[in-house]
């Protein structure tokens, strides 16, 4: 595929010299996102700035799978030496600084594995220390035959301690002590047989054999594969036992799904699946709502959302499918660490622009749930108000939202109850409403300490208008 059969675009992270170039470009190739690092000159080094672009590139609810690949004599020489050396003239010895900067990588690279889709390293030249980390912490890793790799600090003094992280998860012990103590590089060759990297090919096939590893995944259900990548992350590091019971749950919860159901279903009738669980098309419906209509769902916050606050433990709050951000802003304003999510990029755009108009803080990202959910016990309340889905994706979604709070968080949930008020709101579809014993058995980890249906009239925007049959729920994590 050519670059022109793409669309390509800068994102607008700069840096002072040069003042117009990108960090990275981001070019969109179907299903595909491709990320380049843009500092050839400056051997793509992960500075502060790159890593900032990294993760802003690494937003692509629509992708079903990532390239990252550069241009240049390296594909990444890990980080700028020099300012590190100059901040050691800093009153603490560089030690904030030091800690930043590390923090925030390991934050990107680790933000690699939780991604719902395959992130494949394209490596056309060295790739040392926190480069070499980088093609580590990727899913997948195709390299030109004449690309080295190496975790070369400890010739300088540094031993490679944050890239060892995902390199002894890579690649057998004995092969990554060797790496980290001598600081030797490896060719191509070798970093296939220790399985650092997939496979080597000739540099000038390097990008038509990526993509054409990235076409073959993307041709697959993103949500099985989200599902399966999360699978893998989840029981790596259990015991034997318990891997299984966790995985045994992915595969019920995988044959659950539309996708499950339509894969067997096309395997039966011996013809081609028609996936249905597709990011990107759900995305689009919700960008056209948002552009249709300036604030479909009002700009106030949702009434028993601030009935409830005081009754969130103060912290870090999550809120779920929250659109154009009006609940998290308000969470904000309570003085809330809150994070939001929603499918539509525009919807969440126009949050973050609201954010910085009133001075808030606030973690805003587009994403499916199903495919990219909230971690595992980092947050103290959530959020999640009239998010309406099919009964599958209903029990995965709120399994990984119990799972995201932490002990002692409170849930929060407001949603359309089935026995919907006459003339009144909400889906037509009985099985896109919810009742309080469906509540119950999702979160059923949680100990319930409200749960309640009751008929309401909602004012919420040009949506959300009307006499409505509501269930609603508080549930907390045992401590």
């Amino acid at each position: 595929m050519t670059q022109d059969a793409a669309r390509r675009f800068p994102l607008t992270i700069m840096d002072a010299a040069p003042a117009t170039e990108p960090f990275v470009l981001v070019e969109d190739h179907g299903a595909i996102r491709r990320i380049v690092l843009n500092r050839p000159a400056a051997r793509n080094l992960l500075t502060e700035a790159m890593i900032a672009a990294l993760e802003a590139a690494f937003e692509a609810p629509t992708a079903r799978v990532l390239v990252i690949a550069s241009q240049g004599p390296a594909f990444c020489a890990g980080h700028d030496m020099k300012a590190m050396a100059a901040h050691h003239a800093d009153a603490d010895g560089g030690e904030a600084y030091f800690a930043d900067l590390f923090a925030a990588c390991g934050a990107m690279m680790g933000r690699i594995a939780s991604l719902p889709q395959p992130v494949i390293a394209e490596v056309h030249a060295p790739a040392v220390a926190a480069g070499c980390q980088l093609v580590a912490a990727c899913d997948l890793a195709i390299a030109a035959d004449t690309a080295t790799f190496g975790t070369t600090g400890v010739t300088f003094g540094l031993y490679c301690s944050t890239p060892a992280v995902p390199l002894t998860r890579a690649v057998a012990p004995k092969h990554a002590a060797e790496m980290l103590m001598t600081g030797d590089l490896v060719d191509a060759a070798h970093a296939v047989r220790i399985g650092l990297v997939n496979r080597a090919v000739p540099a000038d096939r390097l990008t038509a054999e990526t993509m054409a590893l990235a076409q073959r995944i993307a041709r697959h259900s993103p949500a099985v594969v989200a599902l399966g990548k999360r699978s893998v992350v989840r029981t790596r590091p259990l015991p034997l036992a318990e891997a299984y019971a966790a995985a045994a749950e992915t595969m019920v919860e995988n044959l659950l799904l539309d996708d499950g159901r339509e894969g067997l279903a096309a395997f039966a009738a011996k013809r081609p699946a028609t996936w249905r669980n597709l990011p990107g098309d759900k995305a689009r419906f919700w960008d056209e709502r948002y552009r249709e209509t300036p604030a479909p769902f009002g700009t106030a916050p949702n009434r028993f959302l601030a009935e409830i606050v005081g009754r969130l433990p103060r912290g870090r709050a999550f809120v779920a499918a929250d659109g154009q951000g009006r609940n998290a802003l308000f969470l904000a304003e309570q003085g809330f660490s809150v994070t939001m999510n929603d499918l539509s990029p525009v919807a969440v755009e126009r949050a973050r622009e609201s954010a910085a108009a009133r001075g808030l803080a606030l973690d805003a990202s587009a994403g499916n749930l199903l495919l990219d959910p909230p971690a595992a016990g980092a947050y103290d309340a959530l959020a999640v108000l009239f998010l309406q889905l099919p009964p599958a994706e209903r029990r995965a979604v709120h399994a990984a939202l119990a799972a995201a709070l932490a002990p002692g968080g409170v849930l929060a949930i407001e949603a359309f109850a089935k026995a919907a008020a006459p003339g009144g709101c909400g889906p037509k579809s009985d099985a896109m409403r919810y009742d309080a014993a469906e509540l119950a058995a999702d979160f059923a980890p949680l100990d319930p300490v409200l749960l309640e249906e009751r008929d309401v009239t909602l004012d919420e925007g040009s949506h959300h208008n009307g006499p409505a049959r509501v269930v609603r729920g508080l549930f907390r994590r045992p401590r």
